[in-house]
């Protein structure tokens, strides 16, 4: 539980730095930073349900859950093709 509670806090504090950063994108790079933002609101969303402050929405959850699979995995990885972590970006080359 406390994993979960601070991989959370992480990802809020890392999206918030990010739409401050990216100010002026436009582009994948600001579908990257929509797609981010999206994941960090559904997830600040599910949080007290997981944490178990809320009573468990179900339907709440579920569309949550399709947010971030809709802005996950392979949707992502699209967004960060060789060569796309110039500046504006800050995204590591790691990533």
């Amino acid at each position: 539980m406390k994993f979960t509670t601070l991989t959370f806090a992480a990802t809020i504090a890392v999206l918030a730095t990010t739409a401050v950063a990216h100010k002026g994108a436009s582009g994948m790079l600001l579908e990257r930073m929509n797609g981010m933002l999206a994941m960090g609101k559904a997830t600040k969303a599910i949080a007290p349900m997981m944490r178990g402050l809320e009573s468990y929405d179900a339907d709440r959850t579920s569309d949550y859950a399709a947010i971030l699979q809709t802005h996950s995995g392979d949707a992502m990885l699209a967004l960060f093709p060789e060569g796309m972590n110039a500046a504006p970006s800050v995204a590591k080359d790691a990533i």
